[in-house]
């Protein structure tokens, strides 16, 4: 993933570390294992990005869907020549409800 970027997928891990009171700067040795396995492999949880990064007067939720998916769905492009960015279905002002998730495919 190479240095920390102004890009959702680096927003999306920051928002994942929180819950366990770590940051992209904690050392990956430092991390419990369930947050290694959310940053590889996802979460079934919504992770918040918070309004100040997007610039926008709320936050977003977003699926995470690890870095695996980032990865594979990075090569996928490269091959067919597309670009994408990773985050699934994003909702403002914290509304979770009547949530129908999009199936990325």
């Amino acid at each position: 993933m190479g240095k920390y970027k102004n890009s959702m997928i680096f927003w999306q891990i920051d928002a994942l570390l929180e819950k366990y009171d770590a940051d992209v700067k904690t050392p990956v040795k430092d991390l419990p294992e369930e947050a290694l396995n959310e940053i590889l492999n996802g979460s079934m949880d919504r992770v918040r990005i918070k309004s100040q990064l997007v610039h926008t007067s709320s936050d977003y939720y977003v699926t995470y869907e690890g870095l695996m998916k980032y990865i594979q769905m990075m090569q996928e492009n490269e091959t067919c020549g597309f670009g994408t960015e990773v985050g699934g279905t994003v909702l403002q002002d914290g509304d979770l409800s009547g949530i129908v998730e999009d199936a990325v495919e």
